[in-house]
């Protein structure tokens, strides 16, 4: 019995898989045309004769927002090129002017000696 049981099942298997196959095929098409459906029914409801003057203004502001932006990213680039190429000289610069408030500093406290060496001799 176990052996006959055994035999239908490997003879119908086949037919069974086929038959399997054929339905999950047309399932997966039927899907496949309710997406373009739905993808129909979308376009139809998002560019209509009211929808289509908007959203080509929509993009035209956008087109000008997205110049505006390059522009500025462009300028910002400029300034950041002629920052780092005169960055060793405002480095330079920097450094002479620190030699410079030193050499200040220690001409003031001189002239201070002075003032007091003035004022002490007399």
């Amino acid at each position: 019995m176990e052996v006959i049981v055994r035999e239908y099942k490997i003879k119908g298997m086949p037919k069974w898989d086929e038959t399997k196959k054929d339905f999950l095929l047309a399932f997966c098409e039927a899907q496949v045309l309710k997406v373009a459906k739905l993808q129909a029914e979308i376009r139809h409801d998002t560019y209509n004769s009211r929808t289509v003057p908007a959203l080509s203004r929509i993009l035209e502001l956008l087109q000008q927002a997205k110049a505006e932006a390059q522009a500025e990213k462009s300028n910002l680039e400029k300034q950041l090129a002629e920052y780092e190429a005169g960055g060793s000289m405002m480095e330079r610069l920097a450094h002479e002017m620190g030699e410079l408030k030193v050499q200040l500093k220690e001409k003031q406290w001189a002239l201070e000696q002075v003032k007091k060496g003035v004022l002490d001799g007399f």
